[in-house]
């Protein structure tokens, strides 16, 4: 059986999957818009449950489509980020893209520590963090991702969790990942879909903004090959 077709990027520091194959234009329709919007997010607020709304609030007005969305307080312990994605999502992660996603992780688990991937993930990761008022030992932070299924399905999620340091890219397959315990919504998604035709109306306008941040911000993950 041939493994899922899959590709992986980094978005400032976000992970984005594509799941299934897709047009060059719709994937940088995709990251474009969402490298914007994290951009505009970040000068902001560094509140996650703000930064949130801001978030999905700029994608909205660039044609993503809403379609659900929801917010819950998961508990875990001693999971990977695979875990805790599979947990929050549930029935709404089919089987093809869930394989897609690990798959993709493992990808990325693979990279050398000094590449440009990994610095741009664990940069990230720092920027959201706070220390736990509880432990010095621990740190609080969240990570962003965008799931395309393929059949253009959106799924943004936002995932806090508390973790013990290093932040490292290990946080994907090892059990380090512990559910923060604060009361609050930890798992945010949203599932929508991208109006094209409206988009069009900003892609030239959004990408004359990004100008080299598209170079240097949207980092396209290479895959392992079976050999």
């Amino acid at each position: 059986m041939s493994n899922p077709i899959f590709d992986v990027y980094l978005v400032n520091g976000n992970i984005t999957i594509f799941c299934g194959a897709h047009s060059e234009s719709f994937k940088n329709d995709i990251l474009d818009s969402s490298l914007f919007a994290t951009l505009e997010t970040a000068k902001q607020s560094k509140a996650q449950e703000l930064s949130w709304a801001t978030y999905t609030d700029y994608l909205g007005k660039f044609g993503w489509v809403l379609n659900g969305r929801s917010a819950q307080q998961l508990g875990f312990s001693n999971n990977n980020l695979l875990e805790v994605l599979e947990q929050g999502m549930g029935s709404a992660l089919p089987k093809a893209e869930q394989q897609a996603i690990a798959d993709a992780f493992s990808a990325l688990t693979r990279l050398e520590n000094e590449s440009c991937a990994v610095k741009a993930f664990i940069k990230k990761l720092q920027q959201n963090a706070t220390t736990s008022t509880d432990s010095s030992a621990s740190i609080s932070t969240a990570t962003l991702l965008t799931i395309v299924y393929s059949d253009k399905t959106l799924m943004s999620l936002q995932i806090a969790f508390e973790t013990s340091p290093p932040l490292e890219m290990d946080i994907l397959d090892k059990p380090r990942l512990i559910s923060i315990d604060n009361g609050e919504n930890n798992f945010r998604l949203m599932r929508s879909s991208l109006n094209e035709r409206q988009y069009s109306e900003f892609r030239a306008i959004i990408r004359k903004k990004l100008g080299q941040k598209i170079e240097t911000e949207l980092l396209h993950i290479p895959l392992p090959t079976d050999e």
